[in-house]
């Protein structure tokens, strides 16, 4: 049977994989991955096409009454002969339409904004965490009760605390007043120990660009979302919905459940959009995040290495279609001469060369000391006075 002279294509307008012609000033060829991809087909096939865009900007997902919304309801009712922009194969769709030999392999993940620095006001807490914190506090408590029993009261409780607590900072005190001196070695081997330790955590986080923690990969995520730290966000007339709460992993089903909870569901021209809220993670293909955002280490958001799950791309074609096979045969030999990957390079090359122009991540401009900078040293030197006027309180009141 002759292939057809003209096709009704359905698309979306989707940045870096199908982006629609303005037909404007001789702009009538669609730009993007996918629409080079549909340009060697018809050239292939020699046939001309027509450009639709379905009215709800969906790619497709079943509704309440059973049909089916965006490109794939398109292409069921046969109002469209096929239809493309990233779609995935799966089961569900495969009952109403047809699918093409698969053109790509893409990745499931989700991109982020790169974590921000810490704030530098709190700094000299940082070297250790809150149960060692907690623990020197209770130490600090009790040492100095343990030596004033041993004592029998001789010299008092607060004598031994502050003098104890002096040790700390290589204070030297009199060990004579202290009835055991092996308990008075341990702690000067704690104290040592404890300042050395200190020493060298905060002269290294004072050195070193210390920045605020975050998912690094799904589990990692939802762990952060459990907390309220952080949402998901997902595009709304996609896979994505079953694909999250049909998986395997606790992880991805939390997510799923926990987006499709909160309404964290957003319209495509919503999610195509490049700016990520803070505290946010976007979940979606690989390839998208690389053309909207760079890939690393030119990329202007953090995309994780985590995989999601793998999904086949293929071109939608209507089930009375009568030509699926060409369209099969020329995207197979597309695959064998690898055009389709190197349609794909170049693209994301191109992008990153935008990037390294105009906004590369790692670029920083010199800049002289901040306030926020020198706030730790302030806050120590403020709680310094102030454990000074009470420590001179306490003396005048006990030397009375």
């Amino acid at each position: 049977m002759e292939f057809p002279r003209k096709l009704r294509v359905a698309a979306v307008n989707y940045y870096g994989i199908f982006e629609l012609p303005s037909y404007k000033n001789g702009d009538t060829k669609p730009r993007g991955t996918e629409g080079q991809l549909l340009e060697l087909i018809s050239q292939a096939l020699q046939f001309k096409y027509e450009l639709i865009t379905p009215s709800d900007g969906q790619l497709g997902s079943p509704q309440e009454n059973g049909s089916w919304n965006g490109i794939v309801g398109l292409v069921s009712r046969g109002e469209v002969d096929i239809g493309l922009s990233q779609l995935g194969i799966t089961k569900e769709r495969l009952e109403v339409v047809d699918f093409t030999e698969p053109y790509f392999l893409n990745e499931r993940t989700y991109a982020m904004n790169f974590p921000t620095l810490v704030k530098r006001a709190y700094i000299y807490t940082y070297p250790f965490d809150i149960k060692i914190w907690i623990g020197i506090f209770f130490a600090l408590l009790l040492i100095p009760l343990v030596f004033f029993i041993l004592g029998r009261g001789k010299p008092t409780y607060m004598y031994m605390f502050f003098k104890l607590f002096g040790a700390m900072f290589n204070q030297s005190f009199d060990e004579d007043k202290f009835s055991n001196r092996f308990l008075v070695g341990i702690w000067w081997c704690f104290c040592y120990l404890l300042s050395v330790s200190y020493a060298a955590v905060i002269a290294s986080l004072l050195v070193i660009p210390m920045y605020e923690s975050y998912p690094k990969d799904f589990e990692d995520l939802a762990e952060f979302v459990r907390k309220g730290e952080y949402k998901v966000i997902l595009p709304r007339g996609t896979a994505y919905t079953k694909d999250t709460l049909n998986s395997l992993k606790e992880s991805h089903v939390f997510l799923g459940e926990t987006a499709l909870k909160k309404g964290w569901y957003v319209p495509m021209e919503v999610y195509n959009k490049p700016y990520i809220p803070p505290k946010t993670a976007v979940i979606g293909g690989r390839l998208i995040f690389y053309f909207k955002y760079g890939k690393a280490p030119l990329s202007t958001k953090y995309i994780s290495d985590d995989v999601m799950k793998f999904m086949r791309n293929g071109v939608l074609v209507n089930k009375n279609f009568c030509c699926k096979k060409a369209i099969d045969f020329v995207i197979k030999r597309i695959n064998e001469f690898g055009l389709f990957e190197r349609i794909v390079n170049y693209e994301i090359y191109k992008f990153g060369i935008r990037v390294l122009k105009t906004d590369f991540h790692d670029e920083q401009e010199e800049r002289g000391l901040s306030l926020d900078d020198l706030s730790a040293a302030f806050i120590c030197l403020t709680i310094g006075y102030i454990l000074s006027i009470i420590t001179f309180i306490v003396e005048r009141i006990y030397s009375r």
